[in-house]
């Protein structure tokens, strides 16, 4: 199982990607400013789903969290924001 961070993933493509990668049965992560949304995505996928507010232009500190705490590694991001 891959680990795929996906940004912009509240609405849009990214959400259409996080979709797409959840139903092939990739673990996704999920980031955008708006949690609400994400929440809502979220609950849509059927794979294993993690949820991060964060402003994504915040790049280093983000991914940085999202690496250290992902088992297993993050091997694949997706940047639609």
């Amino acid at each position: 199982t891959r680990v795929v961070v996906i940004t912009g993933a509240s609405a849009g493509i990214g959400a259409a990607i996080a979709s797409e990668l959840g139903r092939r049965g990739d673990s996704v992560v999920l980031a955008a400013r708006t949690g609400d949304a994400l929440e809502r995505v979220a609950a849509t996928i059927p794979s294993p789903t993690r949820v991060v507010t964060a402003d994504v232009t915040l790049q280093t500190w983000w991914v940085r969290q999202i690496s250290r705490d992902s088992k297993p590694p993050v091997q694949s991001r997706a940047q639609s924001a």
